[in-house]
C-alpha cells in the first residue's frame, strides 16, 4: 500500500512593518518572494507597529507563532517580551535596545554610512553651495531610529574634510506637527543660499519641500533637497519632485527572510548582524536638479524617454533628442551612476505594463503593443526574467490583497 506524501508543517511569521511607504512595502515583497521558493510560510502582516503590545504578541502566540520579522518594535515591554520568549527574531535596522548576547535574534540594515555619502557626493556634484544642511528624524523619535543618525554621520563624514560645514536641525517638537513646521522654516530661513540638503527620508524631505514653498524659496534654484526611499507617491508628488537615494529594501526583505528560516530551523545562540545591503543608485527628479551641461544632458533624455518609451524609440532617438552622439550619452548616464540608456527605455516601458495590468483587463497582448513592445513573448520572457512570475500570475497577486499569504 502507497504511503501518503507527508508535508511539513507550516511555520507561522509575522511581518511587523510600515505599508504605507515604499521601504516596508518593499521589504514585504522581499519576504514574500523569500516565502514562495518552496517554503511553507503562513505570513501574518501587522502594518502598525505602535500597536504591537503584549497582549497583541500573545493573541499571536496562543495562535501559533513560529517567529518575526521587524522593521518596528515601538513598545519596549513587547520586545523584551519576545527576547524572554527566546521568540526568533530579525530586526531591520538597528537597535540599541538589543543586547549584544540576545539569543535567537539577527539584525539586517541598510548601509546607512553609504546612503549618506552618496547623497553628499551627489550634492557636491551639482556645482557650488555657499552651504548644507542634513534634517534628520525629530528628536522624540531619535531613538529608535539609529539610521537617521547613521546617515547624517557619513553625509557630514564626506563634506566637512571638503571644507563644507554642515547645518543640522535639531527641531524639539513631535514630527509634523505647527511646532516643528515652524522651527522648521526658521532653520532654512537662516541657511545661507544657495543651499544643498538632505533629509533621512522622503517623507521629511516633502516637509522641507512644503515649507520652502510657504517661504517662496525657490527649489532649486536657492536650496536643492535630497531625500531617501525613492518612494514614488511621495517623491511624483512633491512640488517640484523629489530627487532620492534608492535603497534595496527589497533584498533587505529577502535577506531577513533568510535569516529568519535559519533562525527557525536552529536557534542562534547570540545576535547576529547581518552585511549591510548597499543602496541600488540615485534617482534624479527637479529637487536637486544638475546644473553642470553634463547632469542636465541626463534630465533631459530621462525627460524624453518618460514621454516617449512606449512608442518604441531607441538609444539613437535619445541621443538625437538632446543633440548628441550615442556614444557621449552612454557615457554621461554611466558617470552618473545610473541603468544603461536601454536600460531606462526597458525600466519606462515595464512600469507602463505593470500599471495596465494593475489597473485594466485588457489582454497581454494589447499592454504588450500598448507598452511599446514588439513581440508579445519577448515582453512575457523579460518579464519572468525580472519579476520571477508570468504577468498573468502577477495581475493575480496584484489584485488580491490576503489577509496571509498562501503556503509557498
Amino acid at each position: 500500500m502507497r504511503s501518503k506524501r507527508q508535508f511539513p508543517a507550516s511555520r507561522k511569521v509575522l511581518v511587523v512593518t510600515r505599508a504605507t511607504g515604499a521601504a516596508g512595502r518593499d521589504i514585504i515583497s522581499g519576504a514574500f518572494t523569500y516565502a514562495r521558493s518552496g517554503k511553507h510560510w503562513d505570513i501574518r502582516l501587522f502594518q502598525t507597529p505602535d500597536a504591537l503590545t503584549v497582549a497583541e504578541l500573545e493573541r499571536f502566540l496562543r495562535d501559533g507563532l513560529d517567529g518575526l520579522i521587524a522593521s518596528e518594535l515601538s513598545h519596549d515591554d513587547a520586545l523584551a517580551h519576545i527576547l524572554a520568549r527566546r521568540l526568533p527574531l530579525v530586526r531591520i535596522g538597528s537597535d540599541p535596545r538589543l543586547p549584544s548576547d540576545a539569543p535567537a535574534v539577527a539584525v539586517v540594515h541598510n548601509d546607512e554610512e553609504r546612503i549618506g555619502a552618496m547623497a553628499a557626493e551627489f550634492l557636491v556634484s551639482l556645482g557650488s553651495f555657499r552651504s548644507f544642511a542634513f534634517v534628520p528624524v525629530s528628536r522624540p523619535y531619535a531613538k529608535l531610529h539609529v539610521w537617521s543618525e547613521r546617515r547624517e554621520t557619513a553625509f557630514r563624514a564626506h563634506l566637512e574634510p571638503l571644507g563644507h560645514a554642515v547645518a543640522v536641525f535639531r527641531g524639539a517638537a513631535a514630527f509634523d506637527t505647527p511646532d516643528d513646521r515652524a522651527a522648521l522654516e526658521s532653520f532654512l530661513t537662516a541657511l545661507p543660499k544657495p543651499a544643498a540638503l538632505m533629509a533621512a527620508w522622503d517623507e521629511r524631505a516633502g516637509h522641507v519641500l512644503a515649507a520652502c514653498e510657504r517661504l517662496g524659496i525657490r527649489v532649486p534654484g536657492q536650496v536643492a533637497v535630497i531625500g531617501v526611499d525613492n518612494d514614488e507617491l511621495v517623491c511624483d508628488f512633491c512640488e517640484p519632485k523629489l530627487t532620492s537615494v534608492y535603497p534595496d529594501h527589497i533584498r533587505e526583505g529577502l535577506r531577513a527572510a533568510a535569516a529568519l528560516d535559519a533562525l527557525m530551523a536552529r536557534r542562534s545562540p547570540r545576535k547576529a548582524l547581518l552585511e549591510p545591503v548597499p543602496p541600488k543608485e540615485i534617482v534624479i527628479r527637479e529637487s536637486a536638479a544638475p546644473v553642470s551641461p553634463a547632469a542636465a544632458l541626463i534630465r533631459r533624455a530621462l525627460a524624453f524617454i518618460e514621454t516617449n518609451a512606449v512608442l518604441g524609440i531607441r538609444p539613437g532617438d535619445v541621443a538625437h533628442s538632446v543633440g548628441v552622439s550615442r556614444r557621449l550619452l552612454d557615457l554621461r548616464f554611466s558617470q552618473y551612476n545610473r541603468k544603461s540608456v536601454n536600460g531606462e527605455l526597458l525600466n519606462a516601458k515595464l512600469k507602463v505594463v505593470l500599471k495596465m495590468l494593475q489597473s485594466t483587463s485588457r489582454p497581454i497582448a494589447a499592454v504588450s503593443a500598448a507598452a511599446g513592445f514588439h513581440n508579445v513573448h519577448h515582453l512575457e520572457k523579460v518579464f519572468r526574467a525580472r519579476y520571477g512570475k508570468s504577468m498573468r500570475d502577477w495581475r493575480r497577486e496584484a489584485r488580491s490583497t490576503p489577509a496571509h499569504a498562501a503556503h509557498g
